[in-house]
């Protein structure tokens, strides 16, 4: 048994040769793309343009508060990802059902108000609008699940789809409701079940060569800051945010100020429907801070208009 141990380890080293081809081949693909990206783009052209796209075998962590647009910006990244760009795409909804999270794509490529969805009251214009755009929803190479909490069956659902469909990227919404192997007890805490979690997602986004992206709560710290310029959100606002911070290649937080009422920047702009998408850790890049618009009725995040003043 030893020796088989021994060749099964022996065959995943690399000699530098064969890396370095590897690195060069991948230097040459991105030279020559057009939109001189490395990765899956994100369809936010600012966010891609610190990111380079999102990266194989990396895990990015979206995090904010409740209610702040978690939901809403990894739907529209899922909108721009595989219905405008046809990139295979798996989806675990684990706050919510499928046909919930659905009605956040319907609204938002349709340009319809999800509320008008949900309660089923939708002018002629808008019928018209939504039987034009679920042609090209139906069709998007989107993969959902709404059933799976517990860690090792998402994984194992989630190399399911890469093998069958050859999805190239998965989301999961959000990471404090997966459930693991383990209970918490005085010897195992919280903490130690989400660093088990972040293990597993980075260990699975390396062996199936894929960017997984995890959805995330924040604590309440924020919110208790007495000065409101100091509620953006920082690492240490991640709730159990020790193996978070610490397994996550890319960690960006959503802040809109006008959550806290905060509806001028310090120059007098109007910050209503502008959200503020900080890039607070990113392993192989720059950090940074960029701004998105975004319409709560359609549930939408987009690019800012050129010539605005962000």
């Amino acid at each position: 048994m030893g020796s088989v141990n021994n060749r099964n380890q022996q065959s995943n080293i690399s000699s530098i040769d064969e890396v370095l081809k590897l690195a060069l081949d991948k230097l040459y693909k991105v030279s020559n793309n057009s939109m001189g990206l490395s990765g899956i783009p994100s369809g936010f052209e600012k966010l891609d343009q610190i990111t380079s796209g999102w990266q194989v075998g990396n895990v990015i962590v979206v995090a904010g508060r409740p209610s702040i647009g978690k939901t809403s910006f990894a739907t529209s990244l899922l909108k721009n990802i595989a219905i405008e760009k046809s990139i295979p795409s798996a989806y675990f909804c684990l706050e919510s059902k499928a046909h919930e999270m659905v009605n956040r794509l319907v609204a938002s490529y349709s340009n319809t108000p999800i509320s008008n969805i949900v309660a089923g009251q939708l002018s002629k214009d808008e019928w018209d609008r939504l039987d034009n755009s679920i042609t090209g929803i139906s069709k998007s190479p989107i993969y959902i699940d709404d059933q799976t909490f517990d860690i090792n069956e998402i994984c194992d659902s989630i190399r399911s789809v890469v093998n069958k469909h050859d999805v190239k990227i998965a989301f999961v919404d959000y990471i404090q409701l997966i459930h693991t192997p383990y209970k918490i007890s005085s010897n195992f805490t919280r903490n130690d079940e989400l660093a088990y979690v972040m293990y597993t997602f980075k260990a699975l986004a390396k062996e199936l060569d894929i960017p997984i992206i995890l959805l995330s709560q924040m604590n309440r710290y924020a919110e208790n800051r007495e000065i409101l310029s100091s509620r953006n959100p920082q690492l240490t606002d991640l709730r159990e945010s020790g193996s978070i911070e610490d397994d996550a290649d890319v960690i960006i937080f959503i802040h809109r100020p006008e959550y806290y009422h905060c509806y001028e920047d310090e120059k007098g702009n109007d910050m209503r429907g502008i959200a503020q998408i900080i890039i607070a850790k990113h392993r192989m890049g720059y950090t940074g801070q960029l701004s998105l618009k975004f319409e709560t009725k359609f549930a939408r995040f987009s690019d800012i208009p050129k010539g605005d003043f962000f």
